[in-house]
């Protein structure tokens, strides 16, 4: 089957917002972010508009080979005595690669200034600072050749509790079938909505019993997920804005018509669609959720979605359970279809009248007997099959039912031994 869901075809869906033919389905506004805020007033408080953005560029005011990095905070206003980091890469195919790091701490102006670097094509740099625990930096940059660079960074004070931070979030998880599994592929957009960094402290998601194959996208400063054997954790520093993260996993097809997963969900989610490349045939049920709405993804498959908006006073959402049903199974047919076939021609012999009686049940038992192979052969291949995965429950349970029922038939129908009269005996 192919997916609309591989490769970089996630991004056109989820981060451009996915604007659905639904009304339903239209994109959360912030403006429901205060209901996630806490009684009780942040220290620092609430964001009201886009966070000031950090900013890295050439600057012509900057002498050629240096860079100029002003650390500041929320406000503006620049931080001394900050610990600025620079990180070095050197690569060439003659030499290889190499790395070197230098800091320097940020003077009253709250500027640290890096000199005499290479601006060479095979110089890059990236800036760095580590403050109270989290990390800021912006993408890694090559010096222009005829001017330096200026960056600048925001900091704000760091906390762990998800209240005074107003952070919120939004959930997409993607399911597709394909390759006889289940390929999840989840984001959460994490909105922080104040003037503070939320760092994550022991925050974890459960994924479903069954998951496998498990994928963390984490990036440079470990924004993301890291693996906890059955769950994951959510790691890194998020500043004020918005920031994406992402896993995927597999659950393995069971080969049965109805299939359910159970996957835990972060705190404060103010969001959580669930989207479905559809089957013919197939149904998706969320409880709690919109009822699913088809519509078509980028490619133009026909996708299943459902979508859980949370509203003031309602409770945590702590797990979401996922039901589909209606998918397609390898049917008991291949199975059974051959022994009854033979069980009614096994049974069709006793039928002919053009063979003595004795020759009639000789035949017959011969033909039983083979039938009884061949049924006793599909019950070890059931068992096989089911013990690998190959067929699930449901199906197993059938086609084991319906190849007993025959061998009983098999029996209950069998006629008697033959038996060879006595020859007479002579009076």
């Amino acid at each position: 089957m192919n997916s609309f869901m591989r490769g970089g075809c996630i991004g056109s869906l989820v981060f451009s917002g996915f604007l659905l033919n639904s009304a339903s389905a239209q994109p959360l506004a912030l403006t429901t972010a205060p209901a996630l805020a806490p009684a009780v007033p942040s220290q620092h408080g609430f964001q009201t508009g886009a966070p000031p953005q950090d900013m890295s560029g050439p600057d012509a005011s900057v002498p050629r080979g240096e860079i100029l990095v002003e650390v500041v905070g929320g406000d503006e206003q620049p931080l001394r005595a900050v610990e600025v980091q620079l990180n070095t890469q050197f690569e060439s195919i003659a030499q290889g690669k190499r790395q070197d790091e230098q800091k320097v701490g940020s003077d009253a102006a709250g500027q640290a200034v890096f000199r005499g670097l290479d601006a060479s094509l095979r110089f890059s740099y990236a800036v760095r600072v580590a403050h109270q625990g989290a990390t800021y930096e912006v993408p890694a940059f090559r010096l222009p050749e005829t001017s330096g660079q200026r960056v600048r960074l925001h900091v704000y004070p760091v906390t762990h509790d998800l209240q005074e931070a107003f952070v919120g979030m939004r959930g997409f998880v993607l399911i597709d079938l394909r390759d006889g599994a289940f390929h999840f592929d989840v984001v959460y957009r994490v909105m922080n909505m104040s003037h503070t960094t939320w760092m994550p402290r022991e925050l974890r998601i459960a994924l479903p019993r069954e998951a496998t194959g498990l994928e963390l996208t984490n990036e440079a400063n470990q924004q993301g997920f890291v693996d906890k054997g059955g769950s994951v954790e959510l790691v890194g520093t998020y500043p004020p804005g918005q920031k994406d993260v992402r896993l995927q996993f597999q659950v393995p097809a069971l080969g049965d018509e109805d299939q359910a997963f159970v996957l835990g969900t972060p705190p404060h989610l103010a969001e959580l669609r669930v989207l479905v490349e559809a089957i013919p045939g197939m149904h998706l049920d969320v409880p709690g959720f919109d009822a699913a709405e088809p519509t078509r993804g980028p490619d133009g498959k026909r996708i299943l979605i459902t979508r859980r908006l949370m509203r003031p006073g309602q409770g945590q959402l702590d797990e979401v359970r996922i039901e589909l049903s209606g998918l397609p199974v390898p049917g008991p047919g291949r199975l059974v279809a051959c022994a009854l076939g033979l069980l009614i021609a096994a049974l069709g012999i006793t039928q002919a009248s053009v063979l003595s009686k004795k020759t009639r049940l000789l035949e017959a038992q011969e033909d039983r007997g083979q039938a009884r192979r061949i049924l006793l052969g599909e019950l070890v291949a059931l068992e096989q099959a089911f013990a690998s995965a190959a067929v699930g429950p449901k199906t197993h349970e059938q086609a084991k039912r319906q190849l007993l029922d025959a061998l009983a038939r098999l029996e209950v129908d069998s006629p008697s031994p033959v038996v060879d009269s006595p020859s007479p005996v002579a009076g």
